[in-house]
Protein backbone atom coordinates (compact mmCIF):
# COMPACT_ATOMS: atom_id res chain seq x y z
CA UNK A 1 0.00 0.00 0.00
CA UNK A 2 2.50 2.25 1.34
CA UNK A 3 4.72 1.60 -2.29
CA UNK A 4 1.45 2.43 -4.27
CA UNK A 5 1.35 5.77 -2.35
CA UNK A 6 4.77 6.37 -3.24
CA UNK A 7 4.30 5.98 -7.26
CA UNK A 8 0.93 8.00 -6.83
CA UNK A 9 3.66 10.46 -5.10
CA UNK A 10 5.96 10.47 -7.47
CA UNK A 11 3.47 11.18 -10.37
CA UNK A 12 1.87 14.14 -8.47
CA UNK A 13 5.25 15.54 -8.50
CA UNK A 14 6.12 15.21 -12.22
CA UNK A 15 2.17 16.05 -13.23
CA UNK A 16 1.03 16.62 -15.80
CA UNK A 17 4.59 16.05 -17.60
CA UNK A 18 4.75 19.16 -19.66
CA UNK A 19 8.78 19.30 -19.90
CA UNK A 20 10.24 21.74 -20.90
CA UNK A 21 11.31 21.60 -24.47
CA UNK A 22 12.30 25.18 -26.49
CA UNK A 23 14.46 27.64 -25.75
CA UNK A 24 11.59 30.50 -24.66
CA UNK A 25 10.24 27.67 -22.32
CA UNK A 26 13.77 27.62 -20.71
CA UNK A 27 14.24 31.49 -20.54
CA UNK A 28 10.66 31.86 -18.99
CA UNK A 29 11.87 29.11 -16.45
CA UNK A 30 14.64 30.73 -15.41
CA UNK A 31 13.30 34.35 -15.60
CA UNK A 32 10.66 32.90 -12.59
CA UNK A 33 13.27 30.83 -10.57
CA UNK A 34 14.36 33.38 -8.37
CA UNK A 35 11.22 34.91 -7.35
CA UNK A 36 9.87 30.81 -6.77
CA UNK A 37 12.82 29.41 -5.10
CA UNK A 38 12.35 32.01 -2.14
CA UNK A 39 8.77 32.26 -1.81
CA UNK A 40 7.09 30.32 0.31
CA UNK A 41 3.58 28.33 0.09
CA UNK A 42 0.58 29.79 -1.19
CA UNK A 43 1.64 33.57 -2.00
CA UNK A 44 -1.15 35.86 -1.71
CA UNK A 45 -3.25 33.73 0.15
CA UNK A 46 -4.66 34.38 4.11
CA UNK A 47 -1.98 33.07 6.52
CA UNK A 48 -3.96 30.75 7.93
CA UNK A 49 -4.02 29.03 4.52
CA UNK A 50 -0.85 29.20 3.57
CA UNK A 51 -0.01 27.37 6.97
CA UNK A 52 -2.12 24.88 6.00
CA UNK A 53 -0.56 23.98 2.29
CA UNK A 54 2.35 23.64 4.63
CA UNK A 55 1.19 21.56 6.89
CA UNK A 56 -0.61 19.27 4.08
CA UNK A 57 2.43 19.30 2.10
CA UNK A 58 4.34 17.98 5.73
CA UNK A 59 1.19 15.36 6.17
CA UNK A 60 1.86 14.16 2.56
CA UNK A 61 5.31 13.29 3.12
CA UNK A 62 5.10 11.46 6.03
CA UNK A 63 3.95 8.09 4.75
CA UNK A 64 7.79 8.05 2.44
CA UNK A 65 9.34 8.43 5.71
CA UNK A 66 6.83 5.16 7.04
CA UNK A 67 8.09 3.25 4.08
CA UNK A 68 11.47 3.88 4.82
CA UNK A 69 10.70 2.65 8.49
CA UNK A 70 9.16 -0.44 7.28
CA UNK A 71 11.26 -1.85 4.42
CA UNK A 72 13.36 -4.59 5.97
CA UNK A 73 16.48 -2.11 4.23
CA UNK A 74 14.99 0.64 6.47
CA UNK A 75 14.82 -1.30 10.18
CA UNK A 76 16.75 0.28 12.32
CA UNK A 77 17.11 3.40 10.53
CA UNK A 78 16.73 6.29 12.76
CA UNK A 79 14.91 9.68 12.43
CA UNK A 80 17.50 11.70 11.74
CA UNK A 81 18.38 9.74 9.13
CA UNK A 82 15.05 10.18 7.30
CA UNK A 83 15.24 13.39 8.16
CA UNK A 84 18.14 13.90 5.74
CA UNK A 85 16.94 11.48 3.25
CA UNK A 86 14.02 13.76 3.14
CA UNK A 87 15.97 17.10 2.46
CA UNK A 88 17.55 15.20 -0.67
CA UNK A 89 14.08 13.73 -1.65
CA UNK A 90 12.94 17.30 -1.42
CA UNK A 91 16.25 19.21 -3.40
CA UNK A 92 15.45 16.31 -6.05
CA UNK A 93 12.00 17.60 -6.12
CA UNK A 94 13.27 20.82 -6.46
CA UNK A 95 14.97 20.10 -9.73
CA UNK A 96 12.94 18.03 -11.31
CA UNK A 97 10.52 20.65 -11.07
CA UNK A 98 13.07 22.56 -13.22
CA UNK A 99 12.28 20.63 -16.34
CA UNK A 100 8.93 20.60 -15.59
CA UNK A 101 6.50 24.18 -17.72
CA UNK A 102 4.00 24.11 -14.19
CA UNK A 103 6.47 22.85 -11.86
CA UNK A 104 7.35 25.69 -9.16
CA UNK A 105 11.00 25.12 -7.19
CA UNK A 106 10.32 26.46 -3.32
CA UNK A 107 13.30 26.16 -1.16
CA UNK A 108 10.88 25.82 1.36
CA UNK A 109 10.11 21.80 -0.08
CA UNK A 110 13.14 20.95 1.51
CA UNK A 111 11.65 21.84 5.00
CA UNK A 112 8.37 20.10 3.98
CA UNK A 113 9.92 16.51 3.02
CA UNK A 114 12.42 16.34 5.80
CA UNK A 115 10.06 17.10 8.43
CA UNK A 116 7.77 14.47 6.55
CA UNK A 117 10.13 12.06 6.56
CA UNK A 118 11.02 12.75 9.55
CA UNK A 119 7.38 12.75 11.50
CA UNK A 120 6.88 9.29 9.17
CA UNK A 121 9.78 7.37 11.12
CA UNK A 122 9.14 9.00 14.26
CA UNK A 123 5.13 7.64 13.95
CA UNK A 124 6.30 4.22 12.67
CA UNK A 125 8.55 3.86 15.27
CA UNK A 126 6.16 5.14 18.30
CA UNK A 127 3.40 2.70 16.74
CA UNK A 128 6.10 -0.18 17.19
CA UNK A 129 6.55 0.50 20.94
CA UNK A 130 2.30 1.13 21.31
CA UNK A 131 -0.23 -1.19 22.39
CA UNK A 132 -2.90 -0.97 19.84
CA UNK A 133 -5.51 -1.99 22.09
CA UNK A 134 -4.89 1.32 24.54
CA UNK A 135 -3.79 3.36 21.56
CA UNK A 136 -7.66 2.53 20.48
CA UNK A 137 -8.86 3.37 23.83
CA UNK A 138 -7.30 6.80 23.87
CA UNK A 139 -8.34 7.72 20.47
CA UNK A 140 -11.96 7.13 21.53
CA UNK A 141 -11.70 9.68 24.24
CA UNK A 142 -8.99 12.23 22.77
CA UNK A 143 -12.19 12.32 19.73
CA UNK A 144 -14.73 14.57 21.07
CA UNK A 145 -12.40 16.84 22.35
CA UNK A 146 -10.46 17.30 18.88
CA UNK A 147 -14.18 17.91 17.24
CA UNK A 148 -14.59 21.47 18.09
CA UNK A 149 -11.01 22.66 17.29
CA UNK A 150 -10.71 20.51 13.76
CA UNK A 151 -14.22 22.47 12.83
CA UNK A 152 -12.65 26.15 13.49
CA UNK A 153 -9.88 25.07 12.01
CA UNK A 154 -11.67 24.32 8.66
CA UNK A 155 -13.50 27.22 8.88
CA UNK A 156 -10.60 29.14 9.23
CA UNK A 157 -8.30 27.36 6.60
CA UNK A 158 -11.47 28.39 4.24
CA UNK A 159 -10.89 31.85 5.04
CA UNK A 160 -14.74 32.04 6.85
CA UNK A 161 -13.51 34.36 9.84
CA UNK A 162 -13.67 37.26 8.21
CA UNK A 163 -16.67 39.39 9.22
CA UNK A 164 -17.65 40.88 5.28
CA UNK A 165 -20.59 38.79 4.04
CA UNK A 166 -22.38 39.14 0.91
CA UNK A 167 -26.62 39.29 1.16
CA UNK A 168 -28.55 36.29 -0.27
CA UNK A 169 -29.36 38.80 -3.62
CA UNK A 170 -25.49 39.01 -3.67
CA UNK A 171 -24.39 35.55 -3.51
CA UNK A 172 -26.69 34.30 -5.89
CA UNK A 173 -25.42 37.24 -8.21
CA UNK A 174 -22.21 36.45 -8.12
CA UNK A 175 -22.37 32.44 -8.62
CA UNK A 176 -20.32 31.19 -10.94
CA UNK A 177 -22.72 28.61 -12.51
CA UNK A 178 -19.79 26.94 -14.09
CA UNK A 179 -18.48 25.68 -10.50
CA UNK A 180 -21.90 23.70 -10.16
CA UNK A 181 -20.05 21.58 -12.97
CA UNK A 182 -17.56 19.37 -10.49
CA UNK A 183 -13.86 20.11 -10.83
CA UNK A 184 -14.57 22.94 -13.10
CA UNK A 185 -12.29 25.18 -11.26
CA UNK A 186 -9.61 22.33 -11.09
CA UNK A 187 -9.50 22.58 -15.31
CA UNK A 188 -9.60 26.34 -15.69
CA UNK A 189 -5.79 26.62 -13.79
CA UNK A 190 -2.58 24.98 -13.94
CA UNK A 191 -2.36 21.27 -13.23
CA UNK A 192 0.04 22.08 -11.08
CA UNK A 193 -2.57 24.76 -8.75
CA UNK A 194 -5.44 22.04 -9.52
CA UNK A 195 -3.20 18.86 -7.62
CA UNK A 196 -2.70 21.22 -5.05
CA UNK A 197 -5.64 22.23 -4.26
CA UNK A 198 -7.16 18.91 -4.30
CA UNK A 199 -4.62 17.66 -1.97
CA UNK A 200 -5.32 20.51 0.72
CA UNK A 201 -8.57 19.31 0.39
CA UNK A 202 -7.80 15.73 0.84
CA UNK A 203 -6.29 16.50 4.10
CA UNK A 204 -8.28 19.06 4.74
CA UNK A 205 -11.38 16.47 5.43
CA UNK A 206 -9.15 13.21 6.01
CA UNK A 207 -9.69 13.33 9.89
CA UNK A 208 -13.36 12.46 9.66
CA UNK A 209 -12.28 9.18 8.61
CA UNK A 210 -10.39 8.89 11.57
CA UNK A 211 -13.20 10.01 13.78
CA UNK A 212 -15.38 8.02 12.85
CA UNK A 213 -12.97 4.75 12.40
CA UNK A 214 -12.22 5.21 16.27
CA UNK A 215 -15.62 4.19 17.24
CA UNK A 216 -16.90 2.01 13.84
CA UNK A 217 -13.37 0.44 13.99
CA UNK A 218 -15.11 -2.70 12.13
CA UNK A 219 -14.30 -3.65 8.44
CA UNK A 220 -17.85 -4.07 7.91
CA UNK A 221 -19.44 -1.68 10.23
CA UNK A 222 -20.47 0.64 7.07
CA UNK A 223 -18.21 3.07 8.69
CA UNK A 224 -16.76 4.41 5.04
CA UNK A 225 -20.18 5.38 3.97
CA UNK A 226 -20.80 7.28 7.48
CA UNK A 227 -17.42 8.80 6.66
CA UNK A 228 -17.78 10.12 3.44
CA UNK A 229 -21.84 11.07 4.22
CA UNK A 230 -20.67 13.16 7.18
CA UNK A 231 -17.72 14.57 5.18
CA UNK A 232 -19.78 15.86 2.39
CA UNK A 233 -22.27 17.72 4.47
CA UNK A 234 -19.87 19.23 6.00
CA UNK A 235 -17.90 20.34 2.53
CA UNK A 236 -21.16 21.35 1.05
CA UNK A 237 -22.01 23.72 4.25
CA UNK A 238 -18.32 24.92 3.96
CA UNK A 239 -18.82 25.49 0.06
CA UNK A 240 -22.40 27.32 0.47
CA UNK A 241 -20.63 29.91 3.04
CA UNK A 242 -17.82 30.66 0.54
CA UNK A 243 -20.44 31.65 -1.39
CA UNK A 244 -21.50 34.44 1.01
CA UNK A 245 -17.87 35.59 1.30
CA UNK A 246 -16.32 37.88 -1.06
CA UNK A 247 -13.82 37.21 -3.10
CA UNK A 248 -14.71 33.02 -3.18
CA UNK A 249 -16.75 30.64 -5.03
CA UNK A 250 -18.82 27.37 -4.27
CA UNK A 251 -16.46 24.45 -5.61
CA UNK A 252 -18.67 21.36 -5.88
CA UNK A 253 -15.56 18.78 -6.38
CA UNK A 254 -14.58 20.06 -2.97
CA UNK A 255 -17.70 17.57 -1.75
CA UNK A 256 -16.68 15.00 -4.25
CA UNK A 257 -12.81 15.03 -2.65
CA UNK A 258 -14.06 15.37 0.84
CA UNK A 259 -16.45 12.22 1.05
CA UNK A 260 -13.59 10.65 -0.63
CA UNK A 261 -11.07 11.77 1.90
CA UNK A 262 -12.90 10.50 4.79
CA UNK A 263 -13.79 7.28 3.02
CA UNK A 264 -10.33 6.43 2.64
CA UNK A 265 -8.84 7.63 5.17
CA UNK A 266 -11.29 5.45 7.31
CA UNK A 267 -10.39 1.92 5.16
CA UNK A 268 -6.41 3.43 5.68
CA UNK A 269 -7.00 3.42 9.62
CA UNK A 270 -8.64 -0.13 9.73
CA UNK A 271 -5.29 -1.19 7.67
CA UNK A 272 -3.02 0.66 10.02
CA UNK A 273 -4.51 -0.50 12.64
CA UNK A 274 -4.51 -4.26 11.59
CA UNK A 275 -0.81 -3.82 10.38
CA UNK A 276 0.58 -2.71 13.93
CA UNK A 277 -2.26 -5.16 15.96
CA UNK A 278 -1.37 -8.14 13.85
CA UNK A 279 2.06 -7.48 12.55
CA UNK A 280 3.49 -9.06 9.30
CA UNK A 281 6.58 -11.06 10.75
CA UNK A 282 4.34 -12.33 13.18
CA UNK A 283 2.17 -13.70 10.60
CA UNK A 284 4.67 -15.03 8.08
CA UNK A 285 7.08 -16.98 10.92
CA UNK A 286 5.16 -20.13 11.47
CA UNK A 287 2.14 -22.37 12.61
CA UNK A 288 2.95 -21.08 16.35
CA UNK A 289 3.27 -17.57 15.26
CA UNK A 290 0.02 -17.65 13.60
CA UNK A 291 -1.61 -19.03 16.38
CA UNK A 292 -0.02 -15.92 18.30
CA UNK A 293 -1.20 -13.59 16.31
CA UNK A 294 -4.97 -14.72 15.98
CA UNK A 295 -5.16 -14.34 19.79
CA UNK A 296 -4.55 -10.11 19.29
CA UNK A 297 -7.54 -8.67 19.98
CA UNK A 298 -9.93 -7.08 17.17
CA UNK A 299 -10.94 -3.61 17.35
CA UNK A 300 -14.34 -4.62 16.25
CA UNK A 301 -15.61 -6.02 19.86
CA UNK A 302 -13.09 -3.83 21.64
CA UNK A 303 -15.14 -1.54 24.74
CA UNK A 304 -15.24 1.65 24.37
CA UNK A 305 -14.46 3.77 27.39
CA UNK A 306 -17.85 4.99 30.16
CA UNK A 307 -18.61 8.70 29.45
Amino acid sequence: LLLVYLAAFVFAILFPFNIVATQADWSAKLHALPSQLFSGPGVGRPLVERLAIFGGQVVAAMPIGALLSVLPSGRGRRPAEAFLLGAGWGFTVLIAHLFIIDGQSHLYSLATNAAGFWSGAVAVGWLRRADPVRLLRWLQVLVPFLVLPYLVAVVAVNDLTRPEWRTVEQAIQAVDWRGIYPFWHHYIVSKSQALLSSAVHVVMYAPIGVFVWAYRPGPSSGGARTAAFLAAILAAIVEIARQFKPGLQIDVANVIIGSLAAAGTFALSGLLWRWFAFPPAARSTGPGAAAGSQAAPSPAVEPRPAG
